[in-house]
């Protein structure tokens, strides 16, 4: 009887004549890192699909500066997750102003303050999803790597920072700050938004996004149409809605200027000047409002939080009943 391979016989050769089994789709670990990604993009947000992207590229550069750039499925083992996880752990908070070139584990090495506990879970809790996605698409992967991240805790509720309102006094020391009362801003944003976040409980980027025509007079009632058409994106579909503009900000000359904005024709943008990022956020503008914060004395503590997003508190909590 002859062999597979056609040489030998296959009770009398050698197992070394026997042709070696091929595990099929073996693929290495990075190809199925794009293919995850690609997976989830339509799934998420521009922002949210960036930071999971962050994160994958993270796992597969620790595993391919520890042990290699060439590392196929089917050769992961317990350890080199291990690995991961401890390296994860110790990950500097603070990487963007590394020198190109600083390896992982240099920056390891540093022993600066690591990546939150809250960074450490959500990056633990994607990892485990690319690795059960990897077992469910039938590559061949040893099961069960997912138990190893039951070790990356979350942050304890005590050592949480809550976002808190702000209170009379704090507003006072915003709105009567010579930022408002003189009209010291270096752009109409500065001056606008924090009084369309307290009088609307919008969120930053839905105002920062506007357009002129979202400013509309619908039955003798004007109104902030917050959608989702051209560019503009909301947190998730429910949040299309149009916001009655309170007769306070009428007084202030909001509709002025509105027209004339509309008549310069800069642009078909409210705020054309504020760029949001690849994630779309408005970071430019946020580091500017919480400069003028921090300025008038507003400051939150190692318990509580303070940004632009507390005006949207403010509004829930005035309204509650």
């Amino acid at each position: 009887m002859k062999s597979l391979s056609g040489k030998g016989s296959v009770s009398g050769g050698s197992d070394s004549a026997l042709p070696q089994p091929v595990v099929v789709d073996d693929e290495l670990l990075s190809t199925l890192g794009l293919r995850f990604l690609a997976y989830k993009r339509p799934l998420l947000s521009p922002g949210s699909w960036t930071s999971v992207d962050s994160k994958i590229r993270i796992f597969l550069g620790v595993l391919a500066e520890y042990h290699s750039p060439e590392l196929k499925v089917s050769a992961l083992t317990s350890g080199m997750i291990r690995d991961y996880r401890d390296v994860l752990l110790k990950l500097p908070a603070h990487r963007a102003g590394f020198p190109e070139g600083v390896s992982i584990g240099e920056m390891v090495k540093m022993g600066l303050k690591p990546i939150s506990a809250k960074t450490a879970k959500d990056s633990a809790v994607l990892i485990k999803e690319f690795l059960t996605w990897i077992e469910q698409e039938n590559y061949p992967i040893i099961p069960g790597f997912q138990s190893i991240f039951t070790a990356v805790k979350g942050p304890r509720r005590q050592d949480q920072q809550t976002r808190v309102p702000y209170s009379t006094d704090q507003l006072k020391q915003l709105f009567y700050s010579e930022h408002y009362t003189k009209g010291k801003v270096s752009r109409a944003a500065d001056y606008w938004l924090p009084l369309l976040a307290l009088f609307t409980g919008a969120r930053l980027a839905e105002l920062a996004q506007l357009h002129l025509g979202d400013i509309q007079n619908v039955e003798g009632v004007w109104v902030l149409d917050l959608n989702e058409a051209d560019d503009k994106r909301l947190k998730s579909g429910s949040s299309s809605r149009q916001v009655p503009i309170h007769s306070r900000l009428i007084e202030l000359g909001f509709l002025e200027f509105v027209d004339g904005m509309k008549k310069v024709k800069l642009s078909a943008r409210l705020f054309p000047l504020e760029m949001r990022t690849a994630e779309g956020k408005f970071d430019a503008y946020g580091k500017r409002f919480n400069r003028l914060r921090r300025e008038v004395g507003i400051e939150g503590d190692e318990k509580t939080r303070i940004d632009f997003h507390s005006f949207r508190h403010t509004v829930r909590t005035k309204l509650a009943p």
